[in-house]
């Protein structure tokens, strides 16, 4: 009976020594599992998350009109302005490569009375150089033409150009996109419907181009240049109506840059408007570093 019950008893250790292995087993392979999903949701977080800012230096350039020894018949010619417009995009793109900044350059109409466009209206053209040409001779160059006219009512294609326009069936305007490496550079323009010199921004079209900054926000975009078409005297108070915007640039009486509110604001010399480019320095939180030509 003695070696009876020491066996009972023996058969209860091993079986309570079994269920402890087991638990331990169990608990381990849960900790193996809680590791593993831990892991497997970092990595999901951090597909989802986007990836860190970086700085930029970007050297722009804003050309406000052609010579008027291009005139012919009172009127500029649309090949002969596109070759003139070439050749000094390309001047201005090798002034950007000694400084090591990504240039673009923008054609502003400001001389409605003389169009080169058909039929006439106040735009501004966004001229890329083509990549696969990029270290060719100025006068093979055909730069990819984007009308930007971020407050225009209506939308049209001229000369192959797509044309970024806003209509009543959006809550924003589009915007022209410069991508540099993972970041993006975005341009927004106010465009002066009106022929009258001192007609002030229209306060619709101010609060479009706010929901149009505020939807770059939301795509993560934090680098936002406005081009301005209005008095250069309108640039501080479009800055106080539009929050998040970086760098307006308007047409002036001499180059020189102001900051207001953390803001660049860029006066292009409209007397001398070739090969003049605006060097601005973002840092990765999309502020404005230096902003100089």
């Amino acid at each position: 009976m003695h070696n009876k019950g020491y066996g009972k008893l023996e058969l209860r250790h091993k079986i309570q020594e079994n269920s402890d292995i087991d638990h331990i087993l169990f608990s381990l392979n849960m900790s193996r599992t809680r590791i593993i999903l831990v892991s497997i949701f970092t990595l999901l977080l951090s597909a989802c998350s986007p990836a860190p800012h970086q700085s930029v230096d970007v050297a722009i350039s804003f050309i406000t009109q052609a010579p008027d020894t291009m005139l012919i018949g009172g009127r500029y010619q649309q090949p002969e302005t596109e070759r003139w417009l070439q050749r000094h995009l390309q001047q201005a793109y090798d002034q950007a490569q000694v400084r090591n900044a990504n240039h673009i350059g923008f054609y502003s109409d400001q001389r409605s009375d003389k169009p080169l466009l058909t039929p006439a209206f106040s735009y501004v053209t966004a001229l890329v150089l083509n990549e696969e040409n990029i270290h060719s001779v100025s006068h093979s160059l055909k730069p990819q033409q984007s009308i930007i006219a971020s407050n225009v009512s209506f939308g049209l294609k001229q000369y192959g150009a797509h044309v970024y326009a806003y209509n009543n069936e959006k809550l924003r305007s589009e915007a022209f996109i410069q991508s540099i490496g993972n970041e993006k550079v975005a341009y927004l323009a106010l465009i002066k419907k009106s022929a009258q010199t001192d007609n002030a921004p229209l306060a619709e079209d101010l609060a479009l181009l706010g929901h149009s900054v505020d939807q770059l926000y939301t795509h993560s975009i934090n680098k936002v240049v406005l081009l301005n078409q209005y008095d250069e005297r309108y640039a501080k108070a479009i800055n106080k109506a539009v929050k998040g915007i970086d760098v307006i640039i308007s047409a002036g009486n001499a180059n020189k840059t102001i900051m207001e509110s953390d803001s660049c604001m860029a006066y292009f010399d409209k007397s001398k408007p070739l090969d003049n480019n605006l060097y601005v320095e973002f840092d990765a939180f999309g502020h404005v570093d230096a902003c100089t030509f």
